[in-house]
């Protein structure tokens, strides 16, 4: 598997307690968290380049036009490459503003395909960093969720996903903008309108074509 995070957190579990009082609450090490209100909150992670290294692929890279058909069948690893795909400095888990990118193991037989298949794992192995600091906040046995036309359009991605998640379940949104559904549920909730966020703990992520 790729390992791009030169600096993996020596602390991964500083709150082992899935329901913390939130005002002993401490932020652990490369996640954000937001109060939402005084029950709830929101713990995330945020990667500089998630879909910005997509999009750099495919202005820079002489690309198949199925480049989803070309990576059907490879398994993922079998090019010989390792990226670092820091092409605006790192945010989560290292938060490293000055960080850089780099791709590893060239040889005059790398393909194009063998640099997109090795930068798509990449930031799919950095999800998954960000997804294990989450998971202890989670209800057990949560659903991963995604949503962005990034993951969407990818299933060699979902694919890399899953692998480095230890094999988990995917589930795509169906809407476009999921952030925005869960600010109008808890609008709608914090109006007495019914349907809101509820208490249930899930894990979701969003990659998009473009920024990551």
């Amino acid at each position: 598997n790729p390992n791009p995070n030169p600096n993996p957190n020596p602390n991964p579990n500083p709150n082992p307690n899935p329901n913390p009082n939130l005002a002993d609450f401490r932020v652990p090490p490369g996640l954000f968290c937001y109060c939402i209100d005084g029950q709830r909150l929101l713990i995330g992670g945020a990667l500089t380049d998630g879909g910005s290294v997509f999009a750099w692929l495919g202005r820079t890279l002489k690309l198949p036009s199925d480049l989803e058909g070309a990576l059907a069948e490879r398994a993922i690893g079998d090019h010989g490459l390792r990226v670092l795909p820091f092409l605006n400095g790192e945010r989560a888990t290292g938060y490293h503003s000055d960080a850089t990118g780099a791709i590893l193991g060239l040889q005059g037989s790398t393909s194009s395909v063998d640099i997109a298949a090795a930068a798509m794992e990449s930031v799919a192995f950095r999800l998954s960093e960000v997804i294990q600091g989450l998971r202890r906040f989670a209800a057990p046995n949560a659903p991963i969720v995604g949503s962005g036309t990034g993951i969407q359009n990818s299933f060699f991605f979902q694919r890399c996903l899953k692998a480095f998640c230890g094999d988990a379940d995917i589930e795509l949104f169906a809407q476009p903008e999921a952030t925005s559904v869960g600010v109008a549920r808890l609008c709608q909730e914090s109006l007495g309108l019914g349907l809101g966020l509820g208490l249930g703990l899930g894990l979701g992520l969003g990659l998009g074509s473009a920024s990551g």
